[in-house]
């Protein structure tokens, strides 16, 4: 696809970064900071961050060892072999962990959590967990939904510094190891401390973000599942999928590590990109501003007079988006919004996807049917009957003149993983699907954003999470990085 920018006027004004030659200077060859042209606006090596999935460690883990055997042979490429070597080392030391080879050790506590829905059943309301890790001190977190009768256990060898408790509900402790303090919803109190609980994904950057300022610690494994069963929850090497994770977090810097390489050679390109975006900081105080993938430029954000959902670029440098259970469009020098009036357009929630077909000025909206809008002659037609609730977004390639989307299809229990892009005629009709390499957590309907053969796959951030824009191949589905999106003076 060729490249394109929309230019608005006064406040949303273009500013291409650009990366000199000469800052590929250290050792792995990448620029110390990233400098466009508003002064102080850097990249850090933390905005770089990896898709965690919750419940999904083995493909996680696949995907890490995936994008570090990339970045070994992007190094040989270049002629790094000392680099290379290094690299390939690392990720050997964790593979062959899954042979049986004693896990790294460290003096540094890892945080280690367990999120249920409930205990053992309707009728029972008890878990237990064993804890068999010795590679480290431990801070155990134990959280559920409903109130659940906990008992902690610790083989010879493990060293549990502290056991937290969290749930919507009043937790208890039964049994714990001998002189370990216990803290949390241990009482009708404390219901904004620790009135979180991880069973499932869909809020899972919100509770790691809790315990980050509970504890000073990422979280290092984690186990969820709906009920706690009879058998106890194991914390240690002898179950498959804690070891997947633990292998997981040890390549988790290196693999971050691999996607900055990646994104600064070889995708300078989209790094370099902006676009106008959406930026929803609370509920109530929307913005647009000129963004690239690590975020909004704080300089060009211009507050809304009311709640947006979604931002389209239309003609006469204005935006499109849904307002009130409407089509309306945005001033961006004013922020004023304006309702658009369109016959029969549905009246619905304002967080559906919906995407402008610009050679023909029409909206397309997918609520319970995929339907457009001709803006010039308010004429609606329905392209595609129903919708099963998967298709999260929509965005339209000016290049392809077509459709593209994003799927969270039902998996028997939530719909709390995007997994495809799907890619559409202008009718509704599938031309092909395309699968994500690393399903993306779904925790709200992003903003898509097209140019060079990549879609850029924007989370708004919210009071709980940061925001998260995900680069995607859009021939092949390959996650090839993601930033952490925050507004950048």
């Amino acid at each position: 696809m060729r490249r394109y920018c929309w230019f608005v006027a006064a406040i949303l004004i273009c500013l291409i970064p650009s990366v000199a030659d000469e800052e590929f200077v250290d050792s792995l060859g990448l620029p110390s900071a990233w400098q466009p042209d508003i002064p102080g606006h850097e990249y850090r090596p933390s905005d770089f961050v990896f898709p965690d999935l919750f419940d999904k460690a083995a493909a996680e883990l696949k995907q890490a060892m995936a994008t570090i055997e990339r970045y070994v042979r992007e190094l040989e490429s270049l002629g790094k072999q000392e680099k290379s070597r290094e690299v390939r080392r690392q990720l050997e030391r964790v593979r062959q962990m899954s042979a049986g080879e004693k896990f790294p050790s460290s003096d540094t506590p890892r945080l280690h959590v367990v999120g249920l829905y409930e205990g053992g059943g309707p009728r029972d309301d008890r878990a237990t967990v064993r804890v068999t890790d010795t590679s480290s001190p431990i801070v155990l977190c134990v959280c559920a939904h409903d109130s659940v009768h906990w008992s902690v256990e610790a083989t010879d060898g493990v060293q549990i510094q502290r056991i937290l408790v969290a749930g919507h509900s009043r937790q208890f402790v039964n049994a714990s190891p001998a002189g370990v303090p216990v803290e949390g919803r241990l009482s009708d109190d404390g219901l904004t401390t620790w009135n979180f609980s991880a069973y499932h994904g869909i809020s899972w950057q919100h509770v790691q973000n809790r315990l980050k300022a509970l504890t000073g610690l990422p979280v290092f494994t984690r186990t969820g599942t709906y009920g706690a069963g009879t058998d106890p929850i194991v914390i240690g090497p002898e179950r498959i999928l804690w070891r997947q994770m633990f292998q997981r977090s040890l390549l988790k810097d290196l693999a971050c590590e691999a996607r900055r390489f990646h994104a600064f050679h070889f995708e300078i390109d989209i790094c370099r990109a902006v676009w106008p975006t959406l930026v929803r900081i609370e509920h109530g105080t929307d913005s647009i501003a000129t963004s690239c993938v690590f975020g909004p430029y704080a300089k060009t954000m211009q507050p809304v007079s009311g709640d947006i959902h979604r931002l389209i670029p239309s003609r006469n440098d204005t935006f499109l988006t849904l307002h009130d259970y409407g089509l309306a469009k945005v001033n961006p020098v004013s922020g004023t919004i304006e309702p658009i009036e369109l016959r029969d357009f549905p009246k619905m929630h304002g967080d559906w996807p919906i995407a402008l077909d610009s050679r023909r000025n029409r909206i397309y909206l997918w609520g319970h049917h995929l339907m457009s809008f001709d803006l010039d002659t308010g004429r609606p037609r329905t392209h595609r009957k129903g919708n099963s609730g998967s298709v999260v977004s929509l965005a339209y390639s000016a290049d392809d003149d077509c459709l593209f989307g994003l799927t969270a299809p039902y998996d028997g229990n939530s719909f709390s993983s995007i997994r495809q892009i799907v890619h559409l005629n202008l009718r509704g009709a599938d031309i092909e699907t395309i699968p994500l390499s690393t399903p993306l957590p779904n925790s709200g309907r992003p903003n898509l954003f097209l140019a060079h053969d990549r879609m850029v796959i924007q989370f708004p951030a919210t009071k709980q999470t940061a925001g998260i824009n995900y680069v995607v191949d859009l021939q092949t589905g390959e996650v090839l990085f993601a930033c952490e999106s925050k507004p950048r003076s």
